[in-house]
């Protein structure tokens, strides 16, 4: 359990440190229409978002408080990867075990 916990906080610092550097070097409006451009910027972001819903559908289905969920859509929406390494991160916390962390409802 506490590997993944580890991998989990690096993952999330990681996408924190990626997202601050790139906002430092660009805005976020001109960074997106860039990727937009380009086929396979089109395709990736179009991946990202299909694979956000799958675990958004994930999520409905383990998570108990609808209130919490509906702040975490928003997250996924936004922040994308690094919402839903914090999301299993919060879960991992809070379990004993990571069958526990990925199919129990808390």
């Amino acid at each position: 359990m506490i590997v993944l916990r580890l991998g989990l906080l690096i993952a999330v610092i990681v996408l924190i440190a990626g997202s601050i550097h790139a906002a430092q070097t660009q805005g976020l409006g001109d960074g997106l229409a860039q990727i937009w451009n380009q086929r396979w910027g089109a395709a990736t972001l179009i991946d990202l978002y299909v694979g956000l819903s799958i675990a958004a559908v994930w999520m409905w289905q383990i998570e108990r408080r609808r209130w919490s969920l509906a702040i975490w859509y928003v997250a996924l929406a936004g922040l994308g990867n690094m919402a839903l390494a914090a999301y299993v991160l919060v879960r991992a916390l809070r379990s004993s075990s990571v069958r526990a962390c990925f199919t129990e409802r808390f």
